[in-house]
């Protein structure tokens, strides 16, 4: 599954919009929240890709699978750090 969420439609704070994240998206079944853009179901149940674009203009992409589920529910914020922690970013000019 595919979700796009746009929080710069959203006024809800950050304490809430975690439990909301939590409540709305991962759970058994998908509820649309205030900055939900877009739902796309596809074969690969195994996880959720997010993309996000946040209050500041950024974009996020954030993938939850079994490995970050519990983290996600806790706090997606979180679950997003420690991902992009474990990225390796690659300047374009190293790209081949």
């Amino acid at each position: 599954m595919k979700i796009w969420l746009d929080r710069r439609v959203c006024d809800v704070w950050e304490a809430a919009c975690e439990s909301d994240f939590a409540d709305k998206f991962l759970g058994d079944e998908i509820l649309p929240a205030a900055c939900t853009v877009m739902l796309a179901e596809e074969d690969d149940n195994e996880k959720i890709v997010f993309y996000i674009r946040d209050r500041d203009g950024s974009e996020k992409e954030l993938v939850v699978d079994d490995s970050n589920l519990a983290a996600a529910i806790d706090s997606w914020m979180i679950a997003y750090a420690e991902q992009k922690e474990k990225t390796v970013d690659i300047p374009a000019d190293q790209v081949l």
